[in-house]
């Protein structure tokens, strides 16, 4: 079986950094590594294309132009796109991160924090926490200017019973 990684990204520096380790650890273990880009209801309502249209058309216009955003995004980090897929799915960024995870079967989900600290985390809330606290397989947070260290070259990517 495949070792999967799901690479929830926001299209900021943090979440670049951590596309680049997914990568790096995907290449290390012949792993796929599954970009995921999650729409909040904000992308539907910044849109000015969705006066009068039904809103699986405007749902529609929106994932396809945020799936052109996020295969640029991929593009910017790595020109090396074997076993890399993307994914943009709509809803709440925890909820969704975690329903892929489960539902995809991943081994290991890697992302990227900010490190943001005080009131804001505290009113705000963060994604990370939320991916960790609920997420079924390993999670992973890299922050910004992260490079995977060199211990990191062969940590074993396996199931509980030492199969792969």
């Amino acid at each position: 079986m495949k070792t999967r990684i799901l690479v929830p990204v926001d299209y900021s520096e943090c979440s670049a950094a951590a596309l680049r380790f997914a990568l790096h650890v995907g290449a290390e273990h012949d792993a796929d590594v599954d970009v995921l880009h999650v729409c909040s209801g904000a992308e539907l309502v910044s849109t000015s294309a969705g006066f009068g249209q039904p809103f699986d058309e405007v749902e529609d216009d929106v994932r396809g132009d945020e799936l052109e955003k996020l295969e640029a995004f991929v593009s910017s980090v790595s020109l090396v796109r074997e076993r890399v897929s993307t994914r943009v799915v709509f809803g709440p960024t925890v909820d969704v991160v975690v329903a892929v995870s489960e539902s995809g079967g991943y081994d290991m989900v890697i992302l990227g924090v900010r490190g943001t600290s005080g009131l804001h985390k505290l009113i705000f809330g963060s994604v990370a926490r939320g991916v960790v606290e609920h997420a079924k397989c390993s999670v992973m947070a890299v922050k910004e200017g992260d490079k995977p260290p060199r211990w990191f070259v062969h940590p074993r990517l396996t199931d509980d019973d030492g199969t792969s």
